[in-house]
């Protein structure tokens, strides 16, 4: 379902990017919460889901942020300061450790 949001916009039509993206969504283990929808806020819409938005934010960040061109290290904290405007980071199991 991610993949879906990747190819949308044309930055992000990057092999690297989508090996990189897709590596940080297996760290954070992140995948349910990405595919989930948000239910607590009717102003983006009935299907609005975490990893739309999350790419979203990626893309609106370009061209200040090169998503593209970011490690994996730099790519997981943006994907999850771009999750934390739409859900509650402190509780994913990647930041109990």
């Amino acid at each position: 379902m991610i993949f879906n949001y990747i190819i949308k916009y044309a930055i992000f039509r990057n092999s690297d990017f989508v090996v990189n993206i897709l590596t940080v969504i297996e760290r954070l283990q992140i995948g349910d919460v990405l595919k989930a929808r948000i239910l607590d806020r009717p102003d983006l819409g009935k299907d609005e889901r975490y990893g739309r938005r999350v790419i979203f934010e990626l893309n609106k960040a370009y061209p200040v942020l090169m998503s593209p061109l970011l490690s994996i290290d730099e790519l997981e904290q943006q994907c999850l300061q771009a999750l934390s405007l739409y859900y509650d980071i402190s509780t994913l199991p990647c930041m109990q450790r």
